[in-house]
C-alpha cells in the first residue's frame, strides 16, 4: 500500500494526518513508535507563563520532573487528575499515582482530583501550554501510554499538539472548570 504525506501504518490501520483549519501549527506522535515522553517534556520546557494539565492516569515520572522545574522556573503549573485513578492502591487507584501528585506537590505544581457527574470519570487527556498551545490525544501519562515502558508494554496512543490561541483558550476554560481546589 502507498503512503501519501504524513500517513503511518500499524497492520489494516492507516492515519492520514490533515492540519487542523486556522492552527498556525499541527503535529502528531504515534507510540510506539515515537517518543511520546520526549515530546511532552520538550514542550513542558519550551513553555514561559503556564502548563496545566488534565490526566486520568499519571505515574510517568519524567513528566512530573519537567513540571517540576517549569514551577522552579516561575511557570503557573497544576495538575488536574482522576479522583479514583489517584486513590492508594488499596483503594483501587493506580499504582504510584497518589505518591507521584503527592510529590508534584511538595515540589511547587498545584494539584487537585476531579471525578465526572453521577460517579463518572476524569477523562481528559490533555496539556494547556502557555496562550496558545495545546497537546491532547489517547496516551494518558504513564510509561506504556507513552511508548518507554522499560518491560516493552507499549500501548497504540497518539498525542496531537495544535498551537492556535482560540483552541488554547477552549482546553483553558475546560481546565479551569475542572480546577476546584479552592484557590482564589
Amino acid at each position: 500500500m502507498r503512503r501519501g504525506p504524513g500517513e503511518r501504518r500499524w497492520g489494516r490501520l492507516a492515519l492520514v494526518l490533515v492540519p487542523a483549519v486556522g492552527c498556525r501549527q499541527t503535529s502528531a506522535w504515534f507510540a510506539p513508535d515515537d517518543d511520546l515522553s520526549a515530546m511532552v517534556t520538550g514542550e513542558i520546557a519550551a513553555a514561559t507563563d503556564r502548563v496545566h494539565v488534565a490526566i486520568y492516569t499519571f505515574t510517568l515520572q519524567s513528566v512530573a520532573d519537567a513540571l517540576q522545574e517549569a514551577a522552579l522556573r516561575g511557570l503557573d503549573v497544576k495538575v488536574v487528575a482522576d479522583a479514583g485513578q489517584s486513590q492508594p492502591v488499596e483503594s483501587g487507584g493506580v499504582a504510584g499515582q497518589a505518591e507521584l501528585l503527592a510529590g508534584l506537590e511538595q515540589g511547587g505544581v498545584g494539584v487537585c482530583t476531579a471525578s465526572g457527574s453521577y460517579g463518572g470519570i476524569l477523562h481528559h487527556k490533555f496539556l494547556v501550554l502557555d496562550d496558545d498551545a495545546v497537546i491532547t490525544g489517547s496516551a494518558n501519562l504513564t510509561a506504556s501510554g507513552t511508548g518507554v515502558d522499560p518491560e516493552g508494554r507499549a500501548n497504540l496512543e497518539n498525542l496531537v499538539l495544535l498551537v492556535d490561541p482560540r483552541v488554547n483558550e477552549r482546553f483553558e476554560a475546560a481546565f479551569e472548570e475542572l480546577w476546584t481546589c479552592g484557590e482564589p
